[in-house]
């Protein structure tokens, strides 16, 4: 496998439908070789498709070169997202 994008859509009050990224990933000896924006790329036309007005992706906030990556396709950061497992009831 040379790389993977998953995605999805989700209809919000404030934005209406939009397109969430939730999986990018390129084996590491085919990066900076153009697979990773070819499937933002296609993945951001599908969801375009689908009528969504803004195109959100997630990253995990260690791997900075994923945010160097976003910023440089003119994506820019909104938001911080919190997380906690349903397993815990605490």
């Amino acid at each position: 496998m040379i790389g993977c994008c998953c995605w999805t859509s989700i209809q919000t009050l404030q934005h209406g439908l939009i397109g969430r990224i939730t999986l990018l990933l390129v084996d590491k000896g085919q990066r900076r070789q153009g697979v990773g924006s070819a499937l933002l790329n296609e993945a951001c036309a599908a969801l375009r498709k689908l009528g969504c007005s803004r195109i959100e992706a997630m990253s995990d906030i260690a791997i900075s070169n994923a945010h160097n990556f976003f910023r440089a396709l003119k994506f820019e950061q909104t938001s911080y997202r919190f997380a906690r497992d349903m397993a815990s009831d605490d």
